[in-house]
């Protein structure tokens, strides 16, 4: 090996190893400044699943499929045994896989697109403070379904049929996890549909589909179908988002639920968008979602993180501080002492209004670059 060669790589295996060590000091450090009602709700529902009880019968605060469920068993049990505060040692657990969540992550980002870019999702101040403070999964369904996306990119390209089932039980493990990917099974069939791949496209839809659904079985007996229809499949949070409250068009809202409306705009997207690879499509899938969610809540900025992180441009770095800005000073986040006169005299809504429309601005601004790319290449090849 070229000796400057084997130096490079050093340098940036050093540098990766410093952005690590640094994204996991400032996660850790965030755990220390307290925790909202989202860690209160997990601390709950592993002392439900500690005693072998439903947790969707039991309460009504965990809206998602059993895999989160299941690790907060396994978290509480371990801080039942560990020396020390039981609420300190769950809080430790939870903070340490979703930073080794994170950090898969940015292995993914680095080995496809740059550590340039696998830094900017690592050290960005939203995901440092959802996975350190925060303590909203997300990033483990993403995880999954990136990964997920990789797999049926091989599959694509090489025609194996072991990547497209391993790629789609991934899949609908992440949706299992938290369903933040629930409609990208329709983004797979409209592009495999799209190939002519009609037979392919209906497994890419009920695989995912069937593993999540299949997952709830265990629970569905003594009224637990009941609940997990009702905590799960028609939860709804607070109607906030800007394009359903701002854009929308009464009427629209009058005939369908907020739900029906997203599938509806989400499925127009993966048919506008299908000439993507998965790869591309599942981190422009993350800022769609977000755009047109009929809800926002702190969690949700941090959503298109990975996609901010591979094609940043001045209006994805503006909403990245913006929306850091928002977690550090309202009462759902670090709620500053600083800041608090500030966010109690101004609606929460407006705060997230601005976030979306300059995601928004980020996303137009990322179609039309990818344009310009297109017709580029197409010019040079005439």
């Amino acid at each position: 090996m070229n000796p400057y060669t084997g130096l490079a790589i050093l340098k940036k295996q050093s540098l990766a190893l410093i952005i690590l060590a640094v994204g996991l000091v400032g996660r850790i450090l965030l755990s220390y400044l307290g925790h909202n009602f989202d860690f209160q709700s997990f601390w709950l529902v592993g002392e439900i699943a500690g005693k072998f009880q439903n947790v969707y019968v039991e309460t009504d605060r965990y809206n998602y499929g059993p895999i989160w469920f299941s690790l907060l068993f396994i978290f509480r049990k371990v801080a039942d045994f560990a020396p020390g505060s039981e609420t300190s040692v769950f809080r430790w657990q939870i903070v340490l896989v979703l930073s080794l969540v994170d950090v898969g992550i940015f292995q993914l980002l680095r080995k496809k697109m740059s550590l340039k870019g696998a830094a900017l999702y690592f050290l960005n101040p939203v995901v440092m403070l959802i996975s350190g403070y925060h303590n909203q999964f997300d990033n483990f369904a993403i995880l999954m379904a990136i990964g997920s996306s990789l797999l049926l990119d091989r599959f694509l390209t090489q025609g194996t049929i072991r990547s497209l089932f391993v790629g789609l039980i991934l899949l609908g493990l992440s949706i299992t996890t938290k369903h933040v990917f629930i409609f990208f099974p329709i983004w797979i069939a409209v592009k495999l549909i799209s190939r002519r791949n009609w037979k392919i496209a209906g497994i890419g839809l009920c695989v995912p589909i069937g593993i999540f659904l299949i997952s709830f079985l265990p629970f569905v007996s003594n009224g637990g179908l009941g609940e997990i229809i009702h905590n799960v499949f028609l939860y709804q949070s607070a109607g906030n988002g800007p394009f359903l409250r701002l854009v929308v068009p009464d009427i629209i809202k009058q005939i369908s639920s907020p739900t029906i409306w997203l599938a509806g705009i989400m499925t127009l997207c993966g048919y506008l968008l299908r000439k993507f690879d998965f790869w591309k499509l599942s981190l422009v899938y993350l800022a769609v979602l977000v755009i047109f969610s009929p809800a926002i809540a702190n969690q949700y900025l941090a959503i298109p993180t990975a996609f901010i992180a591979c094609f940043p441009n001045p209006f994805l770095i503006i909403y990245s501080l913006w929306c850091s800005f928002i977690i550090v000073g309202n009462k759902d986040g670090l709620h500053l002492d600083t800041l608090q006169t500030f966010f109690s005299k101004t609606p929460s809504f407006i705060f997230y209004d601005i976030a979306i429309f300059t995601l928004l601005a980020g996303f137009i601004f990322f179609v039309i670059q990818q344009a310009q790319i297109y017709w580029s290449r197409r010019m040079a090849s005439l």
